[in-house]
């Protein structure tokens, strides 16, 4: 978004028995911060695998959990957890557009899946 405002998406480890839990950092212009946010799937791993903005209070971020993919979204303030569609498996990334739309990709049980807000 700018030098003094930058956000991060991947995973960490988590606690037993999950791998790797969703992790959000943002990066205040000197550190980077980890940011709390909705834990998708407490009973396993999760991963964000994409992470897009349209402007400093509207942020999606997506990726995949145990129990399936994800979407959160930022306002500003504090992230959650958006419904996904029925059917998705996968979310593999997520971009932003200049006039403010959001799309993300992924896979489905037997194809591909393009979702947009």
């Amino acid at each position: 978004l700018s030098p003094g405002d930058a956000w991060a998406a991947g995973g960490g480890p988590g606690p037993p028995p999950s791998d790797t839990e969703a992790m959000l950092e943002q990066w205040n212009g000197t550190s980077w911060t980890i940011i709390p946010s909705p834990n998708p799937d407490s009973r396993g791993t999760s991963l964000f695998t994409g992470i897009a903005a349209v402007s400093a209070t509207n942020i999606y971020a997506v990726g995949d959990a145990a129990n399936g993919a994800f979407i959160e979204h930022w306002n500003g303030t504090s992230w959650s957890l958006l419904n996904t569609p029925s059917g998705v498996a996968e979310l593999n990334g997520v971009t932003a557009l200049s006039d403010g739309t959001v799309v993300a990709v992924g896979e489905g049980a037997n194809s591909a899946v393009i979702l947009q807000n």
